[in-house]
């Protein structure tokens, strides 16, 4: 279990938040270019869109190539991890029913596989819940940062010098998200 928490954990979160970031910037490329579609056409646009949207698009593939990669890991680690509940009980009583231990017969190895699965399954619910977890918290993480950007607005003048902290001339809590989404989502 710590493995998985260690292991895997290091790193399929912070893969996972970066997927949400990318995937939130390529989402944002789409909706611009819906919202501008007209114009874009209008001035013969599209060969430059296209490759916007491929710049963009790159990032989300190399993630989710990373992501799978690292997937695949986990569940191979997760297959091996489920195959001790049929071996450990096996290598611990099978040498003492092989030498004829009095007492112990083959329904013992059954009921001892049975056993130790049971528990093995209930104490193990980390492991099997893993990718569901980093996802959760990868977004966990990413709500936390917005949260962070909406209680702690930078400065932004107006044109006549005026100060946007306190949502002058504009609702706060809107442009704290204008300026979260600005510096986090949109793509340079």
């Amino acid at each position: 279990m710590l493995i998985t928490i260690i292991g895997f954990g290091k790193v399929l979160i912070p893969i996972k938040k970066e997927q949400l970031k990318r995937e939130a910037n390529f989402r944002f490329g789409l909706v611009r270019i819906r919202e501008n579609a007209e114009s874009i056409a209008f001035y013969n646009g599209a060969n430059r869109e296209f490759t916007y949207i491929k710049k963009v698009f790159a990032p989300v593939l190399s993630i989710y190539n990373k992501l799978i990669t690292w997937e695949r890991n986990l569940d191979i680690f997760q297959n091996i991890y489920g195959y001790i509940t049929w071996m450990l009980p096996t290598l611990a009583i099978g040498p003492r029913i092989l030498a004829g231990e009095p007492g112990l017969e083959v329904g013992a190895l059954q009921e001892a596989n049975g056993a130790f699965g049971k528990v093995f399954r209930s104490l193990n619910i980390i492991v099997r819940m893993f990718e569901f977890l980093t996802s959760f918290i990868a977004g966990i993480e990413r709500l936390e940062s917005f949260f962070k950007v909406l209680e702690e607005p930078q400065a932004l003048p107006l044109e006549n010098g005026q100060d946007l902290r306190n949502g002058t001339n504009c609702s706060g809590n809107i442009l704290k998200m204008i300026i979260f989404c600005t510096i986090y989502s949109v793509p340079a």
